[in-house]
């Protein structure tokens, strides 16, 4: 049932998205293949890098702020995406903190963490566990000086009693968005398609580019991401998945009216 120029677009398709290639390698090549692949190449996404964009820059532009606050022990990610109309598309603006306790960093396989410590992408805290008192500090002042719409998060993988108190001290709405392929597909087409429209838009924070960079996935015969994996435990994806969460949620809302700002 298909001609040649269908499976040449397809085979074009899966070139610019790797995790098109088994789909594409089963049904179009009688290929089978089981293994996960790349989502994203890295040079797309080095296309999304502008080194003078700064978060100062976006006051008063929608934003949602999304968390993944999965291990008290490990990395947590908290990530505000803003959101700006360009031409009739929308355009999204992404800065992570990211946060991992120094008994993790310091040890003598991670000096990735080190480096990132030191250049400032990297906040580390005191002890063998996350300290969520900082992370909630740093949303407070996040969520005084910017529009933002909703607070994003996964309840199942901590972090509740957090974005609880976040709602009592600012009114801002707290969105439960589970880690769900109903919830993450739809993130990750709209992501990949404003990296590849070039209207994704990022500092160039490494944090960032690692954590989408070990992403694997495919796609399922329906055309739905499956959920995102990592080729190995240290291979972190904290930060892309709070980006997905603040992401979905973007999609589906409408902006509310313009909060007043300290500033």
């Amino acid at each position: 049932s298909n001609d040649a120029e269908k499976i040449r677009l397809a085979i074009q398709g899966a070139m610019r998205n790797p995790a098109q290639a088994n789909n594409v390698k089963a049904m179009h090549l009688d290929l089978w293949s089981s293994a996960s692949s790349t989502w994203i190449e890295p040079q797309e996404l080095k296309a999304c890098v502008d080194t003078s964009l700064t978060i100062d820059q976006m006051h008063g532009y929608p934003c949602w702020i999304g968390l993944d606050t999965a291990s008290h022990r490990d990395l947590a990610s908290m990530v505000i995406l803003f959101t700006k109309d360009i031409d009739g598309k929308k355009h999204y603006y992404a800065f992570a903190k990211n946060y991992q306790p120094e008994a993790q960093v310091n040890r003598p396989e991670n000096t990735h963490l080190q480096k990132w410590a030191a250049e400032g992408h990297l906040t580390v805290t005191h002890g063998a566990s996350i300290e969520f008192e900082r992370i909630e500090s740093d949303a407070l002042e996040w969520l005084t000086r910017y529009r933002v719409q909703e607070i994003c998060f996964d309840e199942s993988h901590g972090g509740l009693g957090l974005v609880q108190r976040l709602n009592a001290a600012t009114g801002v709405t707290q969105v439960a968005t589970p880690q769900q392929i109903m919830v993450v597909s739809p993130a990750m087409r709209e992501i990949e398609s404003a990296v590849g429209d070039g209207r994704f838009h990022y500092d160039g924070d490494p944090i960032i580019t690692w954590c989408f960079s070990n992403i694997l996935t495919s796609v399922t015969g329906n055309g739905l991401y499956r959920m995102p994996s990592k080729e190995h435990p240290e291979n972190k994806i904290d930060t892309a998945m709070a980006i997905f969460f603040a992401t979905y949620r973007a999609l589906l809302s409408t902006p509310i009216a313009k909060k007043k700002s300290v500033y």
